[in-house]
């Protein structure tokens, strides 16, 4: 915690919001990686165009500096860091936008379309998936579009029945082009006891409330009406599918006897042939079934079936219905839209309900905790009669990490610093940097390097084996009146 023993200084290099500069094509600011210089103006990461040059100086000051979300003038207060602008702006609850009900003209903050309509459009709402086809082109409602919620995201459906045939689409709310969901259509007659199935067509990203037969799917309504024998007919969307099916008995032979999860390579197993996954090996040391001791040994005969087997995502619990061969699945779960949106607990959880993105933990710290949370871009100071310890969060390359400094009394100054585990990021090794400042005006110089050991939030375990320690001797050549100033400085290894 931010004592009134400790200060900190505020340095050169650092700039406020209102320095930020402005994309000139998209009129944002400079918040979104790697700027570019085009014609002499500069272009965000936002804009990317082949022609333009990189913009070094920028790119690398901008590491020093947090960010406005660019839906600041509609009420978000998120200060963002170098790296987690776009991450941000995807999810963040204050982007405004026209509604997509063809006949409204109403401007609603992203997040609240679900309410509006139900507010507003309750006939356009899709529940389910489920909708009815019009009998005729002629009806009141043959170009419409209508709104379906599936699993944690929105989609908005363009239906438009032109004479004999259904023109369809199905958008993304949220805008997530780097998803490549997949949706499936179910034609069913009136008494659902035939049916047809479209599989494996294309989500696309919602730029516009305007139909474009041509970049949608043609159902031939008259002839599948035909087929199925019916008057009535009724179409389901399914999100999230791709072409295959999951065969949830072969699955569940994959299931991990400790963790319950499926078996992804590496797979182990016990003399006897029971099989164990990777993470779970490394935590017991007999097998959990006969408790044979367990040693190295890989099932490569299950690990081949994995190969040849559609896995769900792992936030198939959450609403996702994504599935696949493993490497697509596994390539799927590292953007899975419902995992970027899964909600974490604030790390001052003992004294603070909050939830939200882990994008948004940083703006939280700072403007609910401000005595727990450090800038990086600062130096403290403190008073060696006075100081006795620091205890705070702070956040660098997108990642949250704890410091902690302690003075012992008549030995030194310990210092630890911990990077929080954060599942939905890779796994990556930091360093932390302690520079004394002379404040002698000699330039004299004293860095101390340590390693960052990873932890969970509510760990607050520093021992001599996590930490570094810096003897007194060492610290008094940057003591003057007893006072003591240093920077930290995290980077990666």
């Amino acid at each position: 915690m931010l004592s009134n023993k400790v200060r900190v200084k505020k340095p050169s290099v650092f700039l406020d919001s209102d320095s930020v500069q402005f994309c000139s094509r998209c009129k944002e600011y400079l918040s979104v990686g790697p700027v570019t210089i085009l014609a002499d103006k500069p272009l965000c990461g936002r804009c990317p165009d082949p022609k333009a040059v990189p913009a070094d100086f920028y790119n690398k000051l901008a590491q020093y500096m947090y960010f406005p979300c660019i839906n600041n003038q509609f009420g978000c207060n998120a200060m963002l860091a170098w790296g987690s602008a776009e991450a941000h702006e995807k999810i963040c609850k204050f982007v405004s936008v026209v509604c997509p009900a063809l006949t409204c003209q109403k401007k609603v903050i992203k997040e609240d379309i679900v309410d509006h309509f139900k507010n507003d459009h309750e006939e356009l709402l899709v529940a389910r998936g489920e909708f009815e086809a019009p009998s005729g082109y002629r009806e009141k409602n043959s170009l419409v579009n209508k709104l379906m919620v599936w699993g944690n995201q929105v989609f908005i459906l363009k239906i438009n029945f032109s004479s004999a045939s259904c023109f369809f689409s199905v958008s993304n709310w949220d805008y997530l082009n780097t998803r490549k969901l997949k949706y499936n259509i179910l034609l069913e007659d009136a008494d659902r006891r035939r049916n047809m199935q479209m599989r494996d067509l294309p989500v696309v990203d919602y730029k516009t409330k305007r139909h474009e037969n041509s970049v949608m799917t043609e159902l031939d309504i008259t002839t599948l009406k035909k087929v199925l024998n019916t008057k009535t007919l009724f179409c389901t969307v399914k999100i999230g599918q791709e072409s295959g099916d999951i065969n949830e008995n072969l699955l569940s032979e994959l299931e991990c006897p400790v963790c319950l999860e499926y078996m992804r390579p590496p797979i182990f197993m016990c003399a006897v042939g029971h099989s164990i996954c990777s993470s779970c090996k490394i935590k017991v040391k007999k097998c959990p079934m006969c408790q044979i001791p367990l040693n190295s040994n890989r099932n490569f005969a299950l690990e081949k079936v994995t190969e040849h087997i559609f896995f769900p995502c792992k936030n198939r619990n959450r609403g996702c219905c994504f599935a696949g061969p493993l490497m697509k699945v596994s390539l799927h779960e590292s953007i899975c839209f419902v995992g970027a949106i899964n909600r974490i607990k604030c790390y001052m959880n003992h004294v603070c309900g909050w939830k939200g993105p882990i994008s948004e933990m940083t703006s939280h710290l700072i403007h609910k905790h401000p005595n727990f949370y450090f800038d990086l871009h600062y130096s403290v100071v403190f008073t060696m009669d006075d100081f006795s310890f620091l205890k705070v969060y702070t956040e660098y390359n997108g990642q949250i990490f704890k410091l902690y400094i302690s003075q012992k009394l008549g030995y030194g100054i310990q210092f630890g610093v911990k990077l929080i585990k954060n599942n939905s990021l890779k796994d990556r090794k930091y360093q932390f940097h302690i520079d004394f400042e002379d404040l002698e005006g000699n330039n004299k110089l004293l860095r101390v390097t340590g390693d960052c050991t990873v932890s969970k939030f509510n760990d607050d375990n520093f021992n001599l084996s996590n930490s570094i320690v810096i003897h007194k001797q060492l610290v008094r050549p940057f003591v003057k009146d007893n006072v003591v100033e240093f920077r930290i400085n995290l980077v990666e290894c």
